[in-house]
């Protein structure tokens, strides 16, 4: 929501004057999410993933030499004298291969958030039903049949690729 003009039209003011952003501002919005996402993404998410899946999988395998495998999905040059496995805390501590999952919460994310889209950003009836179908059921009803009850489907990530730019025909 915070990256729709419309929304931000809405909703957004000067904390001091109380007048919405400039037109031209709010117009670039969508471009400005999209700067270097592909990037982002392959970096934070998929190389980290990578690195903590060679790590915790079932073969012992040298921290460098995972780091090394997860890198070379980037396309860039190694950087030699460099160990970013040491500063990344969900290997360190109790995840225990993990971090795929931050991937997969976009994936679902962008594909509930895509009902928004088709049914209107500010939708009484979708945030009904996002609530009704996603936030109210207990814990015992699991997280992928609330997503399918609230999409009336199962989850996609044609979505998540649309917003990466990578989605084909």
């Amino acid at each position: 929501w915070a990256w729709s003009p419309a929304v931000v039209q809405r909703l957004g003011r000067h904390h001091a004057t109380g007048a919405p952003p400039p037109d031209e501002l709010v117009a670039g919005f969508p471009e400005a999410r999209q700067l270097n996402i592909g990037t982002y993404t392959l970096f934070f998410f998929i190389f980290r993933a990578l690195v903590d899946q060679y790590l915790h999988g079932p073969e012992p395998v040298d921290a460098m030499d995972a780091y090394r495998r997860g890198f070379a999905v980037t396309g860039f040059p190694f950087m030699e004298g460099t160990f970013q496995p040491a500063s990344f805390d969900h290997i360190t501590g109790n995840y225990d291969a993990g971090f795929y999952s931050y991937i997969w919460a976009q994936v679902f994310g962008d594909d509930m958030f895509s009902a928004f889209l088709e049914g209107g950003l500010l939708s009484a009836e979708v945030g009904a039903r996002y609530r009704r179908e996603v936030l109210e059921p207990s814990w015992g009803v699991p997280g992928r049949q609330r997503v399918e009850r609230f999409l009336d489907r199962s989850p996609s990530d044609r979505a998540f690729l649309e917003r990466l730019g990578i989605a084909g025909e």
